[in-house]
Order: C-alpha cells, then structure tokens, then sequence
C-alpha cells in the first residue's frame, strides 16, 4: 500500500471471503475501492447480488450510474431472499467457518504422510497452498505430472 498510497493509486479489493468488515480494505486505505457477494461465504451464487463499496464519492455514483444503465432492476425475490440471507449474517458466516475448519483438517489428514509436500494454510479463506519439499522446480514438477 505504501507505492499505492505515494503515487496515488486505487486498489480494487475482491473480499468475498471477508467476514469481519472491520478488516475491509476500505478501513485501511483511502483510495480503495471492496466488492463483495453473497456467492462464496453466503453460498448463494444464483442470486447474483453484490455490492461496491469505497469512500470516493465520484467512483460511487459512477458505478451507481453504470449500474442503472445494464440493469432495469434486481428480481424481487432475489432482493428478498438478500435481505434474509443479510439479516441472518451471523449463521452463513458460522456454517462458512465450520466448512473451512472441517476442510483444513482433511487437507492435514490427506498430506500427513507425503513429506514432499507442505500444507500452507491461508486464514479464513477454503482453500490452502502447497509448498513443494523438492529439489525440482514447480515447473519440472508440474510436466511431471503431466
């Protein structure tokens, strides 16, 4: 952030895996701009309702703008369900936590026994890294496998 920050630059920040608002980007950093949805953690893809947020007035109406120009209007269920699914945040941000916590321990139990690779585990998110416990490059390594 800092070359950001000096050169005046906007970060656009993806936190769909975000469940602590206080941690947003848009807390942190002036000139950022979070998208976020209820398709990861809420587990509502097909609603296809998002939002964006940042404190830059201008941005906000042009994407306000924009949006009334692709869109006539969101489905009044999808809207309703959103507002349910918003008002019981609590739940889906427990039952996401639950997955993750549940999917790192099969990911430990998986590699426990292949010391050539190495669990590197990200927080809060469903997925994970693997560091590679070889003397091959990645890229020897992935032509190896195929």
């Amino acid at each position: 952030m800092t070359i950001a920050r000096k050169r005046g630059i906007y970060i656009i920040s993806n936190e769909e895996y975000l469940t602590s608002y206080q941690d947003s980007l848009i807390h942190i950093y002036e000139r950022s701009v979070v998208v976020n949805s209820l398709s990861k953690i809420y587990g509502f893809p097909g609603l296809r309702i998002g939002w964006l947020a940042t404190k830059n007035q201008l941005l906000r109406n042009n994407a306000l703008n924009y949006k009334r120009f692709v869109t006539v209007s969101n489905s009044s269920l999808c809207s309703a369900l959103a507002v349910q699914v918003l008002q019981n945040r609590k739940i889906f941000e427990e039952r996401y936590h639950r997955f993750c916590n549940d999917g790192m321990k099969i990911a430990q139990a998986m590699l426990k026994d292949m010391a050539e690779l190495e669990l590197l585990p990200l927080s809060g998110v469903p997925y994970v890294y693997l560091g590679l416990n070889l003397d091959v490059s990645s890229y020897d390594f992935a032509k190896r496998l195929l």
